[in-house]
């Protein structure tokens, strides 16, 4: 359950912890100081236009093909299929190129099969350490890796699974994202995971520069499945996921790795790098997650890793658009509006960003519904304040 994120203070940016399912009384202890350390904590306001840009800037793509290799989970890719898997994109920060590169190198590389999601990660580290080993510990308390996946065709649930160098895991189950009311079940347990981490170079030891460390998964295709629903992709099939890497600078205090502390005696801030940009401080926006398309080919380095996006995530882009600004909006005038040129007014780039697509808006106080109607491409979108987006049909 990642409270950690800052809160940002004009439009769609505040991001406030929520109360979960807390299975006991240490995570109700860790909820409470997250949320002191970073809840309350506000980012230096930016142009409110600049900040949507960046949430509206096209996510990585990665196309995963088929293995038929039988593979062992053990931090490291042997398995000659590997070889044959081309890398992602490197990580970046979690605000894309405003922020500076990340100090350290992660990349990843996928392959499925028709029970499996493979990912294998490698995160360049001079300094390999981790402290947390019981299974649903806040994990990000240490240097770790992070993966959020979501099937597309669904609308809201999400899981997120969080793991360090010492191979101890943090899942977790989303029905829908914080910024809305949603609550995090970390009682929730992915079935049937598998995963290893392998260390190049020693972990726990400050005597030595370290290479690398490497985490290699298997994610249950059924253990990511939900309300009764298989979720075995099938060739052409499109997800949506992202990989975060939380990163804390660390000090010694008795020949032991920890956070370093600032003056005030609290850990300084991490940095969040990650393989899609989200274009704020938060991960818990699914829809600036990067794009997967499953191919049922065998891995080949001559075809093509990346993809363009289809034409109608072009269209629910511009939804979302309408959501970020009806809650920019509703924060200023206290309700949702019903006027499209009241959001227009909001984004001197709206017709840039809309072309010629239609608007159809309804709301209530607390409420609202947009069509998004692209009839270049025939294709029509709803969403409403609780980020529900659907198929539609534009009004008469």
């Amino acid at each position: 359950m990642k409270m950690r994120h800052k809160a940002e203070s004009q439009g769609d940016f505040s991001y406030f912890a929520a109360m979960t399912s807390i299975p006991n009384l240490k995570h109700t202890i860790h909820l409470a100081l997250i949320c002191f350390l970073y809840g309350i904590g506000l980012l230096q306001a930016q142009p409110a236009d600049d900040r949507i840009d960046r949430l509206l800037q096209p996510p990585n793509t990665y196309v995963i093909y088929q293995t038929a290799t039988p593979m062992v989970i053990d931090g490291k890719p042997d398995e000659p299929v590997w070889e044959n898997v081309a890398w992602t994109a490197d990580f970046v920060d979690i605000e894309g190129d405003i922020k500076p590169r990340p100090l350290h190198n992660t990349r990843v590389k996928m392959l499925w099969d028709e029970q499996f999601l493979y990912i294998y990660a490698q995160l360049e580290e001079p300094d390999v350490w981790a402290t947390l080993n019981q299974h649903d510990a806040i994990i990000f308390h240490d240097n770790d890796f992070e993966v959020f996946i979501k099937n597309a065709a669904y609308k809201n649930p999400y899981y997120e699974i969080e793991i360090n160098a010492l191979g101890t895991v943090f899942d977790l189950f989303m029905p829908t994202t914080y910024r809305v009311g949603g609550s995090a079940l970390t009682t929730w347990d992915l079935k049937g995971l598998q995963k290893a981490v392998y260390v190049s170079g020693t972990r726990n030891d400050p005597g030595d520069t370290d290479q690398f460390w490497a985490v290699e998964m298997a994610i249950p295709f059924s253990g990511v499945s939900h309300f009764g629903q298989q979720q075995v992709p099938s060739g052409e099939d499109v997800w949506r996921i992202n990989f975060s890497r939380v990163q804390w600078q660390h000090e010694l205090v008795n020949g032991e790795y920890q956070r370093k502390q600032g003056p005030n005696g609290r850990p300084l801030p991490e940095n969040n790098w990650v393989w899609s940009p989200q274009g704020v401080v938060d991960m818990h926006y699914p829809e600036r997650w990067g794009y997967i398309r499953f191919d049922d080919r065998t891995p080949d380095l001559s075809r093509p890793v990346t993809f363009e996006i289809p034409d109608q995530e072009t269209v629910k882009q511009r939804a979302w658009l309408v959501f970020y600004l009806q809650r920019a909006y509703r924060q200023q005038h206290g309700s949702y509006t019903a006027d499209p040129e009241a959001l227009r007014r909001l984004y001197p780039r709206w017709s840039e960003v809309f072309g010629a697509s239609t608007l159809q808006l309804t709301a209530g106080g607390d409420w609202f519904v947009a069509k998004v109607h692209a009839a270049e491409d025939n294709l029509c979108f709803s969403i409403n304040q609780q980020g529900d987006i659907q198929p539609s049909t534009p009004d008469k």
